[in-house]
């Protein structure tokens, strides 16, 4: 081959080839061959599928009592390719977060691709979870000085993700709201057995009502929607992180009729991570919008009220005389669960067959608050205390709500269901003058006691629900039945 320019119309050809220089030629910047020289350069490029894939790491073993050393497991991103180029290339791999560069890796064999996996050290610091995590990678040719093209992977996003971010519940009913793991949750030990109690825990609350974040319960006067859940929250572990959790989320009954909907929101955050769960510390979910719709509207006017001595009307509406003495129940609902008890004694105004509240108490969940005006209780004498006396356990304070009036000598007591009572104290008589009962959502079809059965549409017939027997049709016969102690004198 010429080694000069030997001009146009040589060598057979209009335009005559030379070697300028001597030994290989390097092919031209895009194209390539086997070598990387020629002959046999050509334009084509060897594409790959890019992925990014979570996974876990085998790490350093711990001494566990009863256990056998198995390795610790980290959860990791990997950047998944097939080789599929009989080990001819190196490769340079790129990680990006929300799509920012994070860290890289220059020339790296396809052996050595477990020095290329991103872990949570390289991004903690300046990202939360949930993130979308991207990964490149450039083929360079063991035989060429120019590498490819960067050849890049979809967007993986990582974290727990609900199903949607918009809810709707009505009041006194519930919604499920599922949640997806898209990474695995490491753990201590790679022992099956060791790894059933490896998890991490999410707890959940309402932003701007609740800064405590190891807890779901809101304050009773402005609770939107309750929880149902083992802890206040979802758990996903390490042995069962790829299933679904699922969240359920009542509608909470604010006693407020034709209040109109409201709408509220659900975060989820974690309080503690493991060493092999950092990742998850301080996980940003975006918040979940539930709008709860008004559905007290339909307990208008559903008050049941005892009135001495006593004069009772129920939820649905019926009235009668029960004029006995003893303890009562007068409304029972075993979602709580949540009683309200009342003390009937003599009244002591000559009145042989009458009967006064002295006494009622009140229990939510495992909490109790008790109002008590006499010191016994009789069919024949009337022994008052000189000053009422009030006792709270209270267990939790999400349980009761109480509220004092002291001009009217009433106290208001709302249970985390939305149910309202009322306690009137008589400065004349010294009695509890008057109970009422104001129903909610929860109530339906699920109180009991001497303030009947409310149903949704104000049906009285089972208003006299005997506590054993069902549904009867004598008033006294299904007072009594609620009776649970009662003086012989």
């Amino acid at each position: 081959m010429a080694t000069s320019p030997p001009g146009k119309m040589h060598c057979g050809m209009i335009n005559p080839i030379w070697l300028n220089g001597s030994g290989p030629v390097i092919c031209p910047n895009g194209t390539s061959s086997e070598t990387g020289f020629y002959p046999g350069c050509s334009s084509a490029t060897v594409h790959v599928s890019v992925a990014v894939q979570a996974e876990l790491l085998e790490g350093s073993s711990f001494p566990i009592p009863g256990y056998d050393p198995t390795p610790s497991l980290l959860p990791v991103f990997r950047c998944k390719f097939n080789e599929g180029t009989n080990g001819t290339y190196t490769y340079d791999i790129y990680w990006y977060i929300n799509g920012f560069e994070i860290t890289s890796y220059t020339n790296i064999p396809m052996r050595d691709m477990n020095t290329t996996l991103l872990k949570h050290t390289d991004w903690i610091d300046s990202y939360k979870m949930n993130i979308e995590v991207q990964c490149a990678i450039r083929m360079r040719h063991l035989a060429k000085s120019v590498p490819g093209p960067l050849q890049y992977s979809a967007t993986f996003k990582a974290g727990i993700f609900p199903e949607k971010y918009d809810y709707t519940v009505i009041e006194g009913e519930s919604i499920t709201i599922s949640f997806k793991s898209t990474v695995p949750v490491g753990c201590i030990a790679s022992h099956k057995s060791l790894m059933a109690h490896c998890d991490q825990s999410f707890y959940v609350f309402q932003p701007g009502k609740n800064s405590n974040v190891g807890s779901c319960s809101n304050n009773i006067a402005i609770k939107d929607i309750i929880f149902k859940a083992q802890f206040c929250g979802i758990k996903f572990g390490a042995t069962d992180w790829q299933d679904e959790k699922k969240l359920e989320v009542y509608g909470f009954s604010d006693g407020l009729y034709n209040s109109g909907d409201r709408s509220t929101y659900i975060r989820l955050s974690t309080s503690a991570v493991s060493p092999f769960n950092e990742m998850w510390q301080h996980v940003q979910i975006p918040d979940i919008k539930v709008k709860v719709l008004d559905k007290d509207a339909s307990m208008t006017s559903r008050l049941c009220q005892s009135v001495n001595d006593p004069h009772i009307l129920t939820f649905d509406g019926k009235y009668y005389h029960f004029m006995d003495i003893g303890e009562f129940v007068m409304y029972r609902n075993d979602r709580g669960p949540y009683w309200v008890h009342a003390l009937l004694t003599n009244c002591g105004f000559g009145w042989q067959g009458s009967a006064c509240h002295c006494a009622i108490a009140i229990r939510s969940r495992s909490s109790l608050f008790v109002i008590r005006t006499c010191k016994s209780i009789s069919r024949t004498k009337k022994e008052l205390l000189t000053t009422p006396v009030t006792k709270l356990i209270s267990c939790d304070d999400n349980d009761l709500l109480i509220d004092f009036n002291q001009g009217r000598n009433e106290y208001k007591i709302t249970l985390p269901i939305g149910t309202e009572l009322k306690i009137s104290i008589s400065r004349w008589s010294g009695f509890i003058g008057t109970v009422t009962v104001k129903p909610s959502i929860y109530d339906i079809n699920e109180a009991k006691g001497l303030c009947g059965v409310p149903s949704i549409t104000k049906d009285p017939s089972d208003d006299y629900t005997h506590r054993h027997n069902g549904p009867v049709s004598n008033d006294q016969e299904f007072a009594k039945s609620w009776r649970l102690y009662i003086l012989k004198n």
